[in-house]
Formats: structure tokens, sequence, C-alpha cells
């Protein structure tokens, strides 16, 4: 799914934020989309959010692997939203490893976005796994709702000046 949450309230274009966000369940998926659309009308027109929306079981499927890689190639920022209390899948952190190493944006960002019963010390194991995986890689790496905030958002853009 391709979902692009448009803040513009003026006519020159904006910067595009390229995010790529996968999640567990559909709770977590309409959270998560939720959550990116109230950040859009946050950013007014300082950001575009060109938001492509995977679940973690279709991303590993061989039908749609490539499909999935090729949407992440260009990604500001990979969100993995969850909301399970269960480590997250080994082939879904295969599949970020190698996002991570073939990405086409050097500087691109990995989030946790823990929710429901993820939240919390709950949700640790996780968050420490993608912790783990972003240093890895030389990744920057955030957490929770308030990292993905318009603020915060804001200065991932390419070419912010908040940058």
């Amino acid at each position: 799914m391709n979902t692009v949450h448009d803040a513009r309230t003026r006519t020159d274009a904006p910067t595009v934020l390229n995010v790529f966000l996968a999640y567990d369940t559909a709770d977590t998926g309409r959270m998560a989309l939720a959550l990116f659309g109230h950040v859009a009308s946050g950013l007014k027109d300082e950001v575009l959010l060109n938001t492509k929306v995977w679940r973690f079981d279709l991303l590993t499927l061989s039908e749609c692997a490539q499909q999935a890689q090729a949407d992440a190639a260009n990604a500001d920022l990979i969100v993995v939203a969850f909301g399970a209390l269960e480590p997250l899948p080994a082939d879904l952190c295969q599949w970020l490893g190698e996002w991570a190493e073939h990405r086409d944006t050097p500087d691109a960002a990995l989030a946790a976005l823990p929710t429901g019963a993820g939240v919390g010390e709950a949700g640790l194991p996780v968050v420490e796994t993608l912790r783990s995986l972003a240093s890895r890689h030389g990744l920057d790496f955030i957490c929770g709702a308030e990292a993905v905030s318009a603020d915060h958002l804001a200065t991932l853009a390419p070419g912010s000046p908040r940058r």
C-alpha cells in the first residue's frame, strides 16, 4: 500500500520524506497510519510524507520480497510498528539487514514504534533488537511515538534546513 500524506497549505513543493512502515497486525498498522496522518497535519507545508506500508509476513514472502525491497530502497526512515509481545521474526530481521546493506539512502534511520502490549518494558526486547541492527548498519535509531513527531520527522527530510 502506498499512502501519501500531503500537509501542504501553499503551492510550492515541500520536501519529501520517504517512509517505509512495517507492522505486525492490522490494528497496529491502522494505529501507525493514523499517527502518520496526524503528524502530516503538523508538518504543514514543510514536508510531504510518502509512506509505503507493509505487513511483516508479506515482506518476506518470495512473491513479495523483491517489491518490498524496491519500495524500501529509497526510504529515509523505516518504521517498525509492533504490538505483540513476541520477538521479531528472524526472517524480518534478515530482511531489515538486507535493506540496510543495500539501501539507496546513506543517512536513513530506523524507528521502533511500540503499540498496545508492546509499549513499556514488555517491548524492550524488540526495541533492543532494532537498536542493535541500526548500530551494526550505521543507522540512526529512534523509538516511540515521540520520535515520530512532526518536529523530528522534519529534521529527517532530505535537504531540511534542520538536518
